[in-house]
């Protein structure tokens, strides 16, 4: 697994060159970057050990892990894979498996290599120069303006992201994997109400049926795959909403049924009545609340 080192980096001021290909940490053998990542983050702050092939040499240098300053990622080609319907990719003519060149006659080697072109080129033509096949075609292309969120900056796009392995898992694997990301999108929606809450992030992200149809819209642009991978976390997150003490939620009516288990004596209608009117109103208050930011952002 060849790796990319960014200059100034901690990842360049251990020894790692560009087109080393790791393959231990601590000596434990590793043979995709996933790997890599999960042994490292076992050990932020502390130095580790890792093997590398050079020039079919076998080197081991020792490096601090930092995972937000380390400097090294997969080498990856400037390959296209899936591209957004209607992106300024695809309206140029370039194609899933295409190879980028050259954009305005500097040459590509790397996906991070064109990616910082593009990102820093808002509404900038660039000419680029592409393999198709056996064939070489050029043509300008501007790319898009995007808003990331990550970076809090506004860059530039194309509309298309690097091609991904696929693995074919039995179906035990299937069960284990699909537990696994559900657990993970449970954990980020908990830990994003918690910063909601504490105000680390602001209320204005919060987004309702316009922001969801939006999403779903942008998302089938990207393809089908995507499409249902958006529906799946809303659909967990809808789950785990459902599941809070509020009135008119099935959170809600396991914590009355609790406390009428408690009291050995259940609630008179007119009180159930009132719980589930308090229920109803809050629950049409966040309604209104995230409509208001769908229709303000």
């Amino acid at each position: 697994m060849k790796i990319e080192v960014e200059p100034g980096t901690e990842g360049e001021r251990a020894g790692f060159l560009t087109n080393d290909s790791i393959v231990t940490v601590l000596g434990t053998s590793v043979s995709d970057w996933d790997e890599v990542f999960e042994l490292l983050a076992d050990w932020e702050g502390q130095e580790v050990r890792i093997g590398v092939v050079r020039n079919g040499l076998f080197i081991e240098k020792e490096i601090m892990v930092d995972i937000d300053s380390l400097g090294i990622a997969p080498l990856v080609p400037p390959i296209l894979g899936t591209l957004k319907l209607d992106g300024p990719a695809q309206k140029a003519g370039l194609k899933p498996g295409n190879r980028i060149l050259r954009i305005d006659d500097k040459e590509i080697k790397t996906w991070n290599g064109m990616i910082d072109i593009i990102r820093g080129s808002r509404n900038i033509p660039l000419h680029f120069v592409w393999q198709d096949g056996r064939e070489i075609k050029e043509a300008d292309i501007t790319p898009a303006t995007y808003y990331d969120p990550v970076s809090q900056d506004t860059i530039g796009q194309i509309g298309a992201v690097m091609p991904l392995e696929r693995h074919h898992l039995s179906f035990p694997g299937v069960v284990s994997f699909s537990v696994q990301r559900s657990g993970e999108v449970l954990w980020l929606t908990v830990r994003t109400l918690y910063q909601l809450i504490i105000g680390r992030i602001s209320r204005r992200a919060i987004g309702g049926p316009i922001a969801i149809a939006q999403l779903s819209g942008e998302s089938a642009r990207w393809g089908f795959e995507n499409l249902l991978g958006l529906l799946a976390i809303i659909s967990i997150n809808l789950g785990l909403i459902n599941l809070f003490p509020i009135p008119a939620l099935d959170g809600g009516h396991v914590v009355i049924s609790l406390a009428e288990a408690a009291r050995r004596k259940r609630f008179s209608r007119r009180t159930r009545m009132i719980i589930q009117q308090v229920g109803y109103a809050i629950i049409l208050l966040l309604i209104v609340f995230v409509t208001f930011n769908d229709i303000t952002r």
